[in-house]
């Protein structure tokens, strides 16, 4: 899905992982990133290097992974109501941003009620 030409290009800021607004005609009118949460990332693995722990056990892994999971869907939630806020929007598309196009996952996306 091409971003450049669209109303979305004013909050592209380069590639990363992102939830995009659509209209009915499905064209990107708003971009969120998931990077703007301070505590995204892509695994587990990164969330101990950042609590800088060289051992953990496994409770603790299994906590890490929780507490990343409830911030994350605290922002996911936040993210989308920001950008249900944005006039036209019908549609919430996640994916891949990268060179003005995105490129959709399903895992975070979904339809506007």
């Amino acid at each position: 899905m091409q971003i450049f030409g669209t109303p979305a290009e004013d909050t592209y800021r380069g590639c990363g992982n992102a939830w995009v607004g659509i209209d009915d005609n499905a064209r990107p009118l708003v971009i969120k990133y998931m990077a703007d949460h301070p505590y995204f990332t892509g695994s587990c693995k990164d969330v101990l290097k950042r609590a800088d722990r060289v051992r953990v056990c496994e409770s603790s892994k299994r906590l890490a992974y929780k507490m990343n999971d409830e911030a994350f869907t605290a922002w996911r939630l936040e993210a989308r109501a920001a950008i249900e806020q944005t006039p036209g929007v019908t549609r919430i598309i996640s994916g891949m941003l990268s060179g003005g196009q995105l490129i959709p996952n399903a895992k975070h996306a979904g339809v506007l009620a």
